[in-house]
């Protein structure tokens, strides 16, 4: 495989709803994938980087991002978030050396609702690792 995804998470939603999530995530890559999780406990899940004692932060995402880039051996790297649920197909995706590739199709959902936004998310981002590392170090 020429892809790693990189699965972050704080560890702050429910047991149940995060096994499910990623029982899903191994599915949509097929168990093929290599899977570098990055998180504030430890887990047994793909290769695991704790990083325990990080505040938890929208710059922190990024520092877990950065963390799980470096450690990946692959080409390319797939952004995951511990909430988000993936098709197989965004693990195909092969942006070129100098892009950064956002899967704009997605749903939401709360309690009440779901909704449909096209909207740019850091976790629906597949981009070449050596290109993450660069830019999320800058």
């Amino acid at each position: 495989m020429d892809i790693s995804i990189l699965y972050y998470t704080c560890n702050r939603i429910s047991d149940f709803f995060s096994n499910n999530v990623r029982n899903h995530l191994l599915e949509s890559s097929g168990g093929k994938i290599p899977i570098i999780s990055i998180s504030h406990k430890p887990m047994d899940f793909g290769e695991n980087i704790c990083v325990s004692g990080m505040e938890v932060s929208v710059y922190s995402v990024y520092k877990q991002i950065l963390m799980g880039a470096k450690r990946a051996k692959t080409r390319y790297v797939a952004c995951a978030e511990d909430d988000a649920l993936y098709g197989s197909e965004h693990f195909e995706c092969k942006p070129p050396d100098d892009t950064f590739l956002y899967n704009v199709n997605r749903w939401g959902v709360t309690r009440d609702f779901y909704f449909y936004r096209q909207r740019r998310l850091m976790s629906m981002c597949v981009a070449p690792t050596q290109l993450m590392i660069d830019t999320l170090e800058t």
